[in-house]
């Protein structure tokens, strides 16, 4: 029988011991925190023109996170850090977002000026908007416009009446005739624009009118 006190010992490793990220030892006490949900609502920032608030009314704009990402996030990608969020909730969290109320007249609900707009074509109507509230009389600028540039020579031209609202108007070897109650020139401009072409003009100008009485559309 071979001698045992030949035969090496084998080392034993020494125990190491791996801290358990699960434990709850060393933890940091939260307990001073108030976790309860909060609700945010973004203060309202008036503007001195009235149109843009109605325009922009807190209650007709609604903004949502969808689609709204970086400029470097690629269309239809979902942001990596939304992933625990579900998709019926895909909102930003504890901000109260504005609905509209179709129940509630435009002219009473709350204005704000919120983003202004969203892209030129609302800009341009509101443009168009305040223009169009802020000038004065039955018809547009464009109109007027034309009238003024139709009639800038009617000067020239000689009116001679001819019984009742029917005058003839002559220049040089050219001669028209204008039936004011008929609203009609043989020239045609007058019934095929509604805009008044200069032979009429010259012939309300003769009676003494305005003539934004016969402006027909």
């Amino acid at each position: 029988m071979a001698s045992s006190s030949g035969t090496k010992k084998v080392k034993v490793p020494e125990k190491v011991y791996v801290r358990d990220e699960d434990s709850d030892d060393d933890l940091i006490d939260f307990s001073f925190l108030d976790f309860t949900p909060e609700t945010f609502k973004p203060t309202s920032n008036m503007s001195d023109d009235p149109f843009l608030n109605i325009l922009c009314d807190e209650n007709m704009l609604r903004r949502t996170l969808d689609g709204m990402g970086d400029d470097d996030q690629e269309a239809g990608v979902k942001d990596p850090e939304h992933d625990h969020i579900d998709d019926q909730n895909d909102g930003e969290l504890g901000v109260e977002y504005r609905v509209h109320d179709p129940d509630i007249h435009w002219k009473q609900m709350k204005h704000v000026v919120g983003e202004c707009y969203e892209c030129p074509s609302q800009l341009r109507f509101y443009h168009q908007v305040a223009t169009v509230s802020q000038w004065k009389g039955d018809f547009g600028p464009n109109t007027l416009e034309k009238i003024k540039e139709f009639g800038k020579h009617m000067r020239f031209w000689i009116v001679i009446p001819s019984g009742g609202a029917l005058f003839e108007t002559r220049h040089g070897y050219s001669a028209y005739m204008v039936d004011l109650d008929a609203h009609s020139c043989s020239c045609r401009l007058w019934e095929i624009s509604g805009l008044l072409c200069v032979h009429a003009q010259a012939a309300i100008h003769f009676t003494h009118r305005d003539p934004t009485d016969f402006i027909s559309f």
